[in-house]
């Protein structure tokens, strides 16, 4: 079944299934991401380790516990210049995540963020040695509405530095 199946694609490229969410369509809230960078610069043999925050303007948002950086969260990754830029070796991208029961959606309320953390190997995001622009898009869907209902949230850039090899 290809939904089972792991694929891999360019980090660059790699637009993300949104995951299960579900909002009051009367008031549906505006959602905003932040992602913050590692403090020191990352070895490309490294694991990059980053958080993104999501929180809502008013009203509240549940979603997929499921979100991490390859279901519901894409990271796009340019450089100085703005150029898309490919990694080292393409990322795998997980299958979509499973359907959750309405009660088990975690809630993303007005002044209480929901907290994601990205892990991912460096050498699945960057192509080498460099300073790189990183932001983080996240997508929900609502399927319970008819037609389905999306929302997106895009991060501002942030700047990660890499460096050869593993980090001291």
């Amino acid at each position: 079944m290809l939904a089972q199946a792991i694929v891999t694609i360019s980090a660059a490229a790699a637009p993300t299934i949104p995951v299960q969410a579900q909002w009051d369509a009367a008031r549906q809230p505006t959602v905003t991401a932040t992602i913050a960078a590692p403090a020191k610069p990352i070895g490309i043999d490294d694991t990059l380790v980053m958080e993104v925050k999501v929180s809502v303007d008013h009203g509240s948002l549940r979603a997929s516990p499921f979100l991490n950086a390859t279901r519901g969260v894409s990271l796009s990754v340019t450089d100085a210049e703005g150029a898309v830029i490919k990694p080292l070796e393409p990322i795998p991208v997980s299958p979509a995540a499973p359907p959750v029961q309405p009660a088990s959606l975690v809630s993303i309320q007005a002044g209480k963020p929901l907290s994601i953390p990205i892990k991912e190997q460096a050498r699945f995001l960057f192509p080498g040695a460099g300073t790189y622009k990183v932001r983080a898009t996240i997508r929900f869907m609502d399927a319970s509405s008819t037609p389905p209902r999306y929302l997106t949230a895009t991060s501002d850039a942030v700047s990660v530095k890499v460096t050869r090899g593993k980090s001291r």
